[in-house]
């Protein structure tokens, strides 16, 4: 606008446009504080949109984390329960072996002693300042194994002792895979202790019975061949007494002989021809006289006969003894069985020449670990039935041989057989067919007790009117010798 144009311009006109430029900068201003409002407010709802999500978030995180929480107390409360269910005793212990937790059984059994938790397991438990000898902790530590120990637990000093089957298992860090800590395991046994104890002693009790048994058995069977063994230990005392007579005979002979030597050389002393000429006359005369040749001949003869005699009691006496002598049912060791039914003949031989003719057919068989008494007693209980079973004269024969790492003794006779109804009876106790007297019913019931404590077996074959078979089968077994452990 120009200058003339302003002079000409009204004053109301002029304030007018003033007015209008300030109602339009207004309006401007307006916009732009309305630009600026929406865009604040906009700001402002997303921040409050962002914040009501991070609230949201934030409520589900503590909802979660309640939810975690009462899952893991609810997880706490289910594990109390299956430890307060378990009525073994439940120890987990750290790395230094100190109690962290035990279930409410272990807590029960020590009530009345010192706080476990924070404690060494040795000192509530064993009253000790270091761990066990057999600790099983100890050696999953060691090994990282679970271990196994039967260790004695003490309440407290001078208490009773418990019994305890202690397993240890480890607790391995599924991080690093080393060891976290220990689960023991702890079992009360102390009644099975004695239950077992108790058992053992009667066990015991009842091996002696049976071995008194045994005992018994074989007296009685000693007693039914007490004629028998007489008769052989006296054939030989009696010749060995004769040839003794003989010798004492030929004793006088002899001395009387030497004195006649002795004599003729005191005359010797100055000898002539003549004189000597009739001194070994006289010497000869007398020499054939009481037969001094025959004397010296017959003296050598004496000795070895009385020698073989001696031997024969000796052997008999020996064999005796052996098999008459009390026998640990536990003694097992090296045994030639062929020796041991040797040794059975020569003590029931009298029983057996006059009723059959004792065929042996051994076979090369090895030892095995046995026991030779009791299995001597077996053979002498079948080879003295074989016998009785014999009328008139017959056979028994005896074969042993070795298959399949199992020895098998077979003893067969020519006698009366076993009737078929009676095959399964004959090894019960008491189970006789002989004579009053005759038995007691009990041999053939040892002898098969005593084959299965060998682990063996025994088989019957029977025909009536022809004979019978038994064969006892024995597995073999090498002989270790015990050594001390290092």
């Amino acid at each position: 606008m120009s200058l003339k144009e302003n002079e000409t311009m009204s004053l109301p006109e002029r304030q007018i446009r003033k007015l209008t430029a300030q109602i339009h900068a207004l309006n401007e201003l307006l916009e732009v504080s309305e630009q600026s409002f929406l865009d604040g407010a906009s700001k402002l709802e997303k921040a409050n949109a962002k914040l009501q999500a991070l609230n949201e978030n934030l409520n589900i995180e503590i909802h979660e984390r309640k939810k975690a929480e009462e899952a893991a107390r609810q997880g706490e409360r289910f594990l109390s329960s299956i430890l307060a269910a378990i009525q073994d005793g439940i120890s987990v212990l750290d790395n230094d072996m100190r109690i962290v937790r035990v279930n409410e059984t272990v807590g029960k059994w020590y009530v009345h002693t010192m706080q476990l938790v924070g404690r060494k397991c040795h000192e509530v438990y064993q009253l000790r300042n270091r761990p066990c000898e057999n600790c099983p902790v100890q050696e999953t530590l060691k090994t990282g194994k679970p271990s196994f120990a039967v260790i004695p637990f003490t309440e407290s000093a001078g208490s009773k002792i418990n019994w305890f089957e202690v397993f240890s298992f480890p607790i391995v860090d599924e991080t690093t895979k080393e060891i976290s800590g220990i689960v023991e395991y702890l079992r009360n046994i102390t009644d099975r202790k004695i239950a077992e104890e108790k058992l053992n002693a009667a066990f015991n009790e009842l091996k002696q019975m049976h071995v008194q048994l045994l005992q018994s058995e074989k007296m009685a069977s000693i007693g039914q061949l007490a004629a028998g063994v007489a008769h052989e230990i006296n054939n030989p005392t009696a010749f060995i007494l004769s040839n003794l007579t003989s010798l004492r005979k030929y004793s006088a002979s002899l001395t009387e002989h030497i004195q006649v030597l002795s004599d003729a050389l005191e005359k010797t002393s100055k000898p002539t021809e003549e004189s000597m000429e009739s001194i070994l006359k006289t010497v000869a005369e007398h020499r054939k006289a009481k037969k001094v040749d025959y004397i010296i001949n017959d003296i050598c003869h004496l000795i070895d006969e009385s020698i073989d005699g001696g031997v024969r009691v000796k052997t008999i006496v020996q064999n005796l003894k052996n098999f008459s002598r009390i026998d640990d049912a536990d003694e097992y060791k090296d045994g030639d069985i062929n020796a041991a039914i040797e040794n059975t003949l020569s003590v029931i031989w009298n029983e057996l020449k006059y009723k059959a003719k004792v065929i042996k057919d051994y076979g090369n068989i090895p030892l095995t670990q046995c026991n030779v008494g009791q299995l001597s007693q077996v053979f002498m209980n079948l080879l003295i039935n074989a016998a009785q079973a014999i009328k008139i004269q017959g056979e028994i024969t005896i074969k042993t041989r070795c298959a399949d790492n199992t020895i098998l003794v077979s003893i067969s006779d020519t006698g009366s057989g076993i009737p078929q109804e009676f095959i399964g009876k004959i090894f019960e106790p008491f189970f006789t067919t002989k004579d009053v007297g005759k038995g007691t019913g009990l041999g053939l019931s040892i002898a098969y007790d005593i084959v299965m404590k060998h682990h063996g077996q025994i088989e019957v074959e029977s025909q009536p009117g022809k004979g019978t078979t038994v064969t006892i089968l024995i597995p073999v077994v090498e002989w270790t010798p015990k050594t001390d452990a290092p």
